[in-house]
């Protein structure tokens, strides 16, 4: 169970969190335009 949890943390980290980071610099930009 915790590999498990390990594994999901890592693949949220290297896959969610940069889109994540994405969304958030593109509400950004059209706030600024």
């Amino acid at each position: 169970m915790g590999s498990l949890y390990y594994k999901t943390l890592f693949w949220v980290q290297c896959i969610i969190w940069p889109w994540i980071q994405v969304y958030l610099f593109r509400k950004k930009v059209t706030r600024w335009k």
